[in-house]
């Protein structure tokens, strides 16, 4: 087993990126996706509910997003096709969830480090994720330093004031 497992997802402009992450799942896990999302649904952070593909370590390093750090060397600084805070990298086959028109608003933007979902909580479907990044977008597309600011700044309270982490 490898310590690395490079996503592959769109990007700014549908280019097709490598999202590196600490390995938190076993190998092949990737090939039970779509099973699992219909038979045990997803949590209201848009995450498969009671995941068996995790392993014990990957529970710590995902909950605490630790297995996203490789994400800042690699993509923040060296590729530099994420931006710090944005809607998240999506692979290929879960923009096909999305309506065509959202999916191609989204990709015109680098995707962020630190995404925006989290502000708008419970994330239970499409639609509710759809609602949140369309609100981002909104906000974006008229300021966008302030947009990801304020973002910044409210992630950025929810994790070290209320105590938000992954699940």
């Amino acid at each position: 087993m490898t310590i690395f497992y490079i996503r592959k997802a769109l990007g700014k402009d549908c280019e097709l990126i490598n999202v590196p992450k600490f390995r938190t799942m076993y190998d092949d896990a990737d090939n039970s996706l779509e099973d699992l999302v219909n038979s045990n649904g997803l949590d209201e952070k848009g995450k498969i509910k009671n995941d068996p593909r995790v392993t014990k370590i990957g529970k710590v390093l995902r909950k605490y997003w630790i297995d996203e750090l490789p994400q800042i060397p690699y993509n923040l600084i060296i590729k530099r096709n994420m931006k710090l805070v944005g809607i998240r990298p999506k692979p290929e086959e879960v923009w096909k969830r999305y309506l065509e028109n959202h999916k191609i608003r989204v990709l015109k933007n680098k995707p962020g480090f630190m995404g925006i979902s989290y502000i708008h909580l419970p994330v239970n479907n499409v639609e509710d994720a759809t609602k949140a990044e369309e609100s981002y977008l909104c906000d974006y597309e008229t300021s966008p330093f302030k947009t990801d600011l304020k973002y910044f700044l409210m992630l950025s309270y929810k994790i070290i004031f209320q105590g938000l982490r992954s699940r």
